[in-house]
C-alpha cells in the first residue's frame, strides 16, 4: 500500500503541531 507524497506533506504540519504541544506542555509542568 502506497502512500501519496502530498498527503504526507499534509499531514506533517499536523504531527508537527501536536509534538510541538506536548513538547510546550511538558516544559510547563
Amino acid at each position: 500500500m502506497t502512500v501519496p507524497i502530498q498527503a504526507l506533506d499534509q499531514m506533517r504540519p499536523l504531527l508537527g503541531v501536536k509534538f510541538g504541544v506536548m513538547i510546550s506542555i511538558a516544559k510547563y509542568y
